[in-house]
């Protein structure tokens, strides 16, 4: 009713309702008879149709409500076949067969892409029928490979797995998404290609010339443009290779709040479809029939969209830059159908074209910036139009508000989701966009697409565009990485629940409607509803973060590492190492594991982070967290490492003014918490009484700390061996029994020693490992150790992120993953299972 008061074009409710029906298909689970459903509204459209009538609206509205959730169930709910690919995951090393369908940007000794397989077999000559896409990683070798190529490789095929974090990232739905279930990782010198194929198809050989094309002009950016930030950045603005843009560059444009010039969408399409359509006008009107007939605009338009298609595929075809093609063509058949276009349906039909053939891509974070940012700026500046929005009488200063207003529109369709996914503000983009609008998109990007289509014709007419579009892009990448280093020009923000993401757009929809006359009651309605649920959700969490009486630990599933979160009564929060591969090139822990939990949990300040040694599976992660958090304190044991993360990390303590403390054996902090203390207790000594630094002893070194609060305690051990045991046993006595266990080493046979366990006594252990790691850890025998004094092992590599909640006198653990039993009367959470209870 709502849509109807408003006037709103034709395909809006149905795009509106696919995507409703897309949504709740994936969450309300299989539709075992939802075939059978969409049969009842198909015969009725059909009949309809034929006696040349109307059907009722519920009737549209339920045929494409129930469309949308018929698409989506296969890509959610789809059950690998006995052939599937899938089924052979962890078992070991197999022989695959299969033809490359997608190549990834090489990352130095590492080469991606995803195979279609077609067969796999333990050995190489007894090759069985398989089905299904994989994701096959190389290490090592530099193989030519092309789209099409035939395969035959041998490895490890691993099934996707999550770290099983509360709130954390789904990347086993990620890769579902995109048809993918399982990954192959492979030596280079494992990998053969297969000459005995048949010829390639068109297909083939068109995909195959697009790759060329794209690589050949790749390599004449980077060899004519000298500047490494200005040549990637044409990369990317031209052909949307945005793989060669820095970590550093990639930061300045999502700080600057310019990250959205880097995507190949409708200023892109615009600007070719616009040369491509006056050079075809101009070429027909030589034509006097073409001119008599007045088909000189038309025929233009029509074969702009040849150019304009193989534009969007040359770009990498993502969506954005479907959703801008699609709206493109639906303006240029509107020249061809003589009818009026709305800006509004075209991006309603672009929304139905992409869902139809790929609904999956209702949950990609770029199209839903994309098409949150067009609806707000057509939207606002409709409502501008209609308010008669007043000129400045001056054409530069026009130019100049109305670049503002559709930045300060675009933030505001996005900001939600840009805080909800990458926890981050930038008010400077206002302003930004201002200056890099203009430059980038009547300066850089023209430039970029000239050089792009002269690049086979005119080689130095080519080269002399790419030149000058490097010159214009060099100081516009300064003046961005300027503006970053102003203060407030951007900042890190807490993930904002589903409920306030809600609550904003409803806010936002009721100021629209009010301010439309049309329907002022229900936008009082929508601006009431969303000030209430802002206020509720927000007062329940400020009281569970800022008032709360308990003692919160998780123990976080970083794979093989260690990281810990201790909440304190009243808020204070302490960070116990940040876990972290061999190298962060490979996986950054902190950036994608810790820093997404603790924003999650509305955490941006840390009382203080306690690095227990200087291993890499304790301390990588930590350097992303101390450079996006607030951190008042570092605590470290003696040993220093001469490694560049170590060096970084020291060197951000004295940038970010982070107090370092190097704890005494014995120390204690001072935690803002009543009851709760946190002890360090003593370190392996020599023979001089001073603690040993050599490289033999860095496990042993490492802080050992017990956290009591009233009758609760819990001992941290970090990577401690036999001997740094054997003497807490000695020095400690009775005084070492604690509640609850970290398990020394992530369950290695050189800890847990039998006398250690009966000194400590604990009623329950936890360990942090990683899924199937190459230690094999925990060890048999350690697992043993623990079965037989009956102490329950709860597992990070099992079990997910382990919770413990203490009042100082009860205590319960949960764990993500939700398995074992329960155990007392709190029954089953979101996401999260209790198991023990006392």
């Amino acid at each position: 009713m709502i849509l109807k008061k408003l006037n709103c074009p034709p395909l809006v409710p149905p795009a509106l309702l696919l995507s409703l029906g897309i949504l709740v298909g994936s969450v309300w689970g299989p539709w075992d008879h939802v075939f059978i459903c969409l049969l009842m509204p198909v015969g009725c459209l059909v009949f309809f149709t034929v006696l040349n009538r109307e059907p009722c609206p519920w009737l549209k509205a339920v045929f494409f409500f129930l469309v949308g959730g018929a698409l989506i169930q296969p890509v959610e709910f789809h059950s690998p076949s006995p052939s599937h690919i899938l089924s052979h995951s962890n078992q070991g090393k197999f022989w695959v067969w299969g033809r490359v369908v997608t190549l990834f940007p090489d990352q130095g000794a590492i080469q991606r892409l995803v195979l279609e397989t077609t067969a796999v077999g333990r050995t190489r000559y007894d090759p069985r029928l398989a089905t299904g896409r994989i994701r096959l990683t190389l290490r090592g070798g530099n193989h030519p490979l092309q789209y099409g190529d035939h395969l035959v490789v041998q490895g490890r095929i691993r099934a996707f797995r999550n770290f099983a974090n509360p709130g954390g990232f789904d990347y086993v739905r990620f890769m579902k998404h995109k048809g993918l279930q399982a990954s192959l990782y492979a030596r280079g010198q494992d990998l053969f290609i297969e000459p005995f194929v048949p010829p390639p198809g068109w297909t083939t050989c068109f995909i195959h010339g697009v790759a060329a094309l794209r690589n050949s002009f790749s390599q004449q950016i980077h060899a004519r443009v000298k500047d490494a930030g200005a040549a990637a950045l044409l990369d990317a603005l031209v052909l949307g290779n945005r793989q060669q843009l820095s970590l550093d560059l990639q930061n300045i444009f999502a700080r600057s709040g310019a990250s959205h010039i880097l995507a190949i969408s409708g200023l892109h399409l615009s600007i070719v479809a616009s040369l491509f359509f006056f050079l075809f006008r101009k070429l027909l009107s030589h034509f006097t029939p073409f001119l008599i007939r007045g088909l000189d605009r038309k025929g233009a338009a029509l074969m702009t969209l040849v150019p304009l298609a193989g534009y969007a595929l040359l770009s990498g075809f993502s969506p954005a830059t479907q959703r801008a093609l699609v709206m493109v063509a639906v303006v240029m058949a509107s020249l061809v159908m003589e009818r009026e276009s709305i800006t509004l349906n075209a991006l309603a039909a672009a929304a139905i074209v992409i869902l139809l053939f790929n609904p999956a891509a209702l949950f990609s974070i770029s199209f839903q910036l994309s098409f949150a940012a067009v609806i707000f700026i057509v939207s606002g500046l409709d409502l501008a139009r209609r308010r008669g929005f007043p000129g400045f009488g001056h054409v530069l200063l026009n130019k100049a508000v109305l670049f503002f207003m559709i930045s300060l529109l675009a933030i505001a369709g996005t900001q939600p989701l840009v805080m909800r996914c990458f926890n981050m503000a930038s008010p400077a983009g206002l302003f930004t966009n201002i200056v890099t609008i203009p430059v980038v998109g009547f300066g850089v990007l023209p430039l970029g697409l000239v050089s792009l289509l002269m690049f086979s014709l005119f080689p130095g007419f080519s080269s002399a565009c790419l030149v000058l579009a490097g010159k214009l892009a060099m100081p516009c990448i300064a003046f961005l990485a300027w503006v970053c280093e102003l203060p407030g020009a951007w900042v890190r923000t807490v993930t904002p629940g589903l409920f306030y993401v809600v609550a904003w757009y409803l806010f936002m929809g009721g100021v629209y409607v009010w301010f439309r006359n049309e329907a002022r009651k229900m936008g009082i309605f929508m601006l009431m509803a969303a000030v209430l649920i802002f206020l509720v959700h927000g007062a329940v969490d400020v009281r569970k973060r800022y008032f709360t009486q308990t003692l919160d630990i998780t123990m976080l599933d970083v794979g093989q590492g260690s990281s810990s979160l201790i909440r304190l009564p009243g808020g204070a929060c302490f960070l116990v190492d940040g876990g972290g591969f061999s190298s962060n090139e490979v996986f950054d822990t902190g950036r994608y594991l810790v820093a997404p939990f603790l924003w999650r949990q509305h955490i941006l300040t840390l009382n203080g982070v306690v690095l227990t040694h200087p291993d890499a599976d304790h301390m990588n992660g930590l350097l992303f967290v101390l450079e996006n958090f607030r951190v008042k304190e570092l605590y470290k044991n003696a040993d220093q490492v001469d490694n560049r993360v170590y060096e970084r990390l020291m060197e951000l303590t004295r940038s970010r003014g982070i107090g370092v403390h190097q704890v005494n054996p014995g120390g204690e902090i001072l935690v803002p918490a009543r009851d709760v203390t946190f002890r360090f207790l003593p370190g392996l000594n020599d023979i001089h009484g001073n603690m040993t630094t050599s490289g033999s002893n860095v496990n042993n070194n490492a802080l050992v700390m017990s956290v009591r609060f009233r009758r609760f305690s819990m001992l941290f051990t970090a990577d401690i061996m036999a001997q740094r045991e054997s003497q807490l046993v000695v020095s400690r006595g009775p005084d070492l029994k604690n509640t609850l266990l970290m398990v020394p080493h992530h369950g290695s046979n050189t800890s847990s020693t039998a006398v250690f366990l009966d000194q400590v006594q604990p009623v329950a252990a936890l360990l942090s490992c990683g899924w199937h790691n190459r230690f094999k850890f925990p060890h048999s025998r350690v697992v043993k150790r623990y079965q037989e004094r009956n102490i329950p092992l709860y597992r990070t590599d099992r079990d997910g992120a382990l919770h413990i909640v203490s009042n100082g006198i009860t205590w319960r653990i949960e764990t993500t993953r939700g398995l074992g039993h329960n155990m007392g009367p709190f029954g089953e959470g979101a996401g999260l299972r209790y198991l023990h209870y006392r």
